[in-house]
């Protein structure tokens, strides 16, 4: 019976409790944090300029974007890189294989300033060009083209297929990014000249197969 008379006792106490915490520290009513917009709203015009895109800075997004739709358009990334490929060859193939350079390309000549970087210079109609590679990265290339000491053109490659098992790997470069691009009469010569050591490549393949049939059959055919 004893604590059946505790309830009302305790129920009272809890009363009393509550009031007393209520005078102590009173609710304050919840306000919910703002939002960005209502923090902007607070900021002053000048801060809010800060956080904007002005004129100016969005003509040069746009600028860059038109110029990088149009490089891919043109392939420009891909006939670059096939000319820095080949034209790399063409130091060690003058002396090795030159039946294999394109008298297309002018003076090539190449300066090696560590493992990972190459320089090679070549003319083509008249003007200096180099190539200038970064390898640091194995699965990256970063490859400058630079005309008479400007920068035109610059490029990054990554090896798609780098985690591949094999025992002599081959690297399957594809476009990463378009880093720099000037237009200029530059590109439709460096097009033309990509595409003129293409053909040169095709022609040459067409020819080696000839002359490896005609062997064949020479060897094969004849009087006993």
């Amino acid at each position: 019976m004893f604590w059946l008379l505790m309830i009302p006792v305790g129920l009272v106490g809890a009363v009393i409790f509550d009031h007393l915490v209520a005078w102590i520290w009173p609710d304050k009513p919840y306000t919910p944090p703002p939002d960005s917009e209502s923090i902007l709203d607070r900021l002053n015009i000048e801060e809010k300029k800060r956080f904007a895109v002005n004129d100016e800075d969005q003509k040069i997004y746009e600028e860059a974007e038109r110029l990088k739709k149009k490089a891919v358009q043109l392939f420009l990334p891909s006939k670059v890189w096939y000319l820095y490929e080949e034209i790399k060859n063409y130091p060690s193939w003058k002396t090795t294989y030159p039946d294999h350079v394109c008298n297309a390309v002018g003076e090539v000549s190449e300066f090696e300033e560590t493992l990972h970087h190459r320089r090679i210079m070549f003319n083509c109609d008249g003007i200096q060009y180099e190539f200038c590679s970064d390898s640091k990265d194995r699965r990256r290339v970063h490859l400058t083209l630079n005309k008479v000491a400007k920068t035109v053109f610059k490029i990054t490659m990554w090896d798609s297929d780098y985690d591949r098992i094999c025992e002599w790997p081959v690297p399957k470069w594809e476009l990463s990014e378009i880093d720099a691009y000037f237009d200029g009469d530059w590109v439709k010569s460096i097009l033309k000249l990509s595409d003129t050591i293409n053909w040169f490549n095709v022609e040459l393949k067409k020819n080696e197969e000839e002359a490896a049939r005609l062997k064949k059959l020479k060897g094969n055919f004849g009087s006993a």
